[in-house]
């Protein structure tokens, strides 16, 4: 077992840690569906083609634009939380893996282990296991 000197050890401790949020970053950003929204003139269109109605507990407290019901034009920004938490799940046990391994001295190869951390494609992993 090689040793590693105290900068070479918080280079590769920062680096892991740094592939680990990138990884988990990019599986959000990948699992997040984005919403559509409306903006006022396109409801105003919406409305003067009749394509939505009034809502049927509307009243006149309410403003004009939130009389109508636009549910069927606009979604939700949704994440697939059960895939995010496995992909999450997956990357922060291959991060304290290779922390365990510079934590414990085991140094042989931890460049190439930390490579072969930021070349994995978790997501790729969880949506095959998924399709099972």
């Amino acid at each position: 077992m090689k040793s590693l000197k105290q900068q070479q050890f918080e280079y590769a401790k920062e680096r892991i840690l740094q592939i680990k949020k990138i990884k988990v970053d990019a599986a959000r950003e990948m699992l997040t569906t984005e919403g559509t929204h409306l903006s006022d003139l396109e409801k105003l269109d919406l409305i003067r083609r009749g394509d939505v109605f009034l809502r049927s507990k509307a009243t006149l407290s309410l403003s004009l634009m939130k009389a109508f019901d636009f549910s069927a034009y606009v979604n939700e920004t949704t994440t697939d939380d059960k895939a995010l938490d496995l992909v999450q799940n997956k990357v922060v046990e291959q991060a304290s893996k290779l922390l365990d391994r510079l934590y414990f001295g085991d140094t042989s190869n931890i460049i190439e282990a930390i490579e072969a951390f930021e070349a994995t494609e978790f997501c790729k992993v969880v949506s095959k296991k998924k399709s099972k």
